[in-house]
């Protein structure tokens, strides 16, 4: 008796008709290709920085040995940056204090982020002292790729958005520099060049 109690509740279902032999539910279908995520929204084009040659192309001699600093251009700053900054290494050289860190020939913080290019600091920009700096004389500024006679090295070029001022000097050594940029980085763009000695 509790048994047909628990198991009948007083309905029953008339039997299906014959036309009624069709599932409500629509197959699954197999995935054709592997599905990724888009962390940009579908609107939101990628944060872009562009040099006067071809990402990964040879530096033009004007840049080089004792060369004027590029023409560097960019778009797509993300939304909420406060300011900008610009980072160039030489990936093949170590820092000489910090090994850990590629050679810096030039790091620009706090660049307007309503710009959209430079070839010199702005007003209002903050230069570190590059790793051609001497003990007792700091080199502040573009310091020109220059590699040793045979050898060919890489230059990246990072631009950071940054989601705050940075409150060093100008002066400021370069490894201090550019570890507080990437701190404060909320999104970056890079391009390169290769330079042959």
């Amino acid at each position: 008796m509790a048994l047909a109690a628990c198991s009948h509740d007083g309905r029953e279902m008339r039997p299906p008709r014959p036309d009624q032999n069709q599932t409500i539910i629509p197959p699954t279908e197999p995935a054709t290709q592997p599905v990724g995520f888009d962390t940009a929204a579908p609107d939101e084009a990628a944060f872009a920085l562009t040099l006067p040659w071809t990402s990964g192309g040879a530096i033009p001699a004007d840049y080089v040995c004792g060369g004027e600093a590029p023409m560097i251009s960019w778009a797509n700053v993300p939304a909420g940056a406060v300011a900008l900054a610009i980072v160039v290494t030489d990936l093949d050289v170590p820092m000489a204090d910090r090994p850990d860190l590629p050679f810096v020939h030039w790091a620009v913080t706090n660049i307007d982020p309503t710009l959209s290019t430079m070839a010199s600091p702005p007003a209002g920009a903050m230069e570190a002292a590059n790793d051609f700096s001497a003990p007792t004389s700091p080199s502040i500024g573009w310091g020109a790729p220059c590699p040793p006679s045979g050898e060919t090295h890489t230059y990246s070029f990072e631009l950071h958005a940054l989601g705050q001022s940075i409150e060093l000097p100008s002066g400021t050594p370069a490894a201090d520099m550019v570890t507080a940029i990437e701190l404060a980085s909320v999104g970056r763009a890079t391009a390169s060049g290769v330079v042959a000695g």
